[in-house]
């Protein structure tokens, strides 16, 4: 790959072989084929996702502000949403 960076507004950067770039976007809407697939992005839905990357990532941010006891509550919020939200889904229905 020639590792050349080209903006939006035409500019092209050549960056120097030991730079890495990474970049996270919340959706492909204005990504072209030939990006998708020079970048090599895998896109996935939340939905394919589940619900155990978000206390994944919530317990990643307590663990900056309470080191202490981010572990344990991370283990107590998985405990508790494998059973709530099966239960949420069977017995509970969405306000309009």
């Amino acid at each position: 790959d020639n590792k050349m960076l080209c903006l939006a507004n035409g500019e092209r950067i050549k960056l120097p072989p030991t730079m890495t770039m990474m970049f996270e976007a919340n959706d492909l809407a204005v990504a072209s084929p030939a990006t998708v697939s020079r970048l090599g992005i895998v896109f996935m839905e939340p939905e394919q996702l589940g619900w155990q990357p978000f206390i994944q990532s919530w317990a990643e941010n307590f663990q900056e502000i309470y080191p202490k006891y981010a572990k344990l509550l991370q283990v107590w919020m998985l405990e508790l949403c494998s059973v709530a939200l099966p239960f949420l889904r069977e017995n509970c229905s969405e306000a309009p």
